[in-house]
């Protein structure tokens, strides 16, 4: 795979996106990252989050029209996104922008920590990616939560493992709105 620095990753990005024809994929598998300048999640004051949320909404918002654009040609946009318990205040954040990303049309699923993935999957690659029509990846390189840089590849042989992840984290997972129906029964997880 070639390495692309930041600025080339979101360069790549802006030049295959719009050319998708069937399916955009995502699989979000860090608990935090690094973003708004905030390094450790858990230590933010719960008075806080609520501007964080917005601000995170309102980046969402801005992505309106390109989902709009790639959904009226046919286009499936897909994520998957793996937790673990207890839950980080990051992955609750990310919940409020997935209730209006999901409005503008993505489809998004909650893949839960197991015994079972674990047999599934290569740890190797479980990582963050975004697959382009099943031929092209984009695989995020992270540095203590922060992005720097990603992994390009147009090749087949390069891909497979990653559609392999791809099927397993689709057929172990259930839609995010199953998983916020069933809210409840997720805290009680955590007592």
């Amino acid at each position: 795979m070639e390495f692309l620095s930041n600025d080339d990753f979101f360069a790549k990005y802006y030049e295959v996106y719009p050319t998708l024809k069937k399916q955009f994929f995502k699989l979000e598998t860090s608990q935090s990252y690094v973003e708004y300048n905030i390094t450790n999640w858990n230590e933010i004051p719960s008075s806080q989050m609520p501007g964080i949320i917005k601000n995170a909404q309102a980046n969402v918002f801005k992505q309106k029209e390109s989902y709009s654009d790639v959904i009226e040609r046919g286009v499936q946009l897909k994520r998957v996104r793996y937790i673990t318990f207890p839950l980080s205040k990051y992955v609750l954040r990310q919940f409020s922008s997935y209730l209006i990303a999901e409005e503008i049309g993505e489809r998004i699923f909650i893949l839960e920590e197991s015994n079972k993935l674990d047999d599934l999957i290569n740890r190797e690659i479980f990582s963050d990616f975004l697959l382009f029509d099943d031929e092209k990846i984009l695989v995020h390189n992270y540095v203590d939560g922060k992005l720097e840089g990603a992994y390009y590849s147009e090749d087949p042989s390069e891909i497979q493992p990653y559609l392999n992840l791809k099927q397993i984290s689709e057929e172990l997972s259930i839609s995010f709105g199953e998983f916020t129906a069933n809210f409840n029964l997720v805290f009680n997880k955590l007592i």
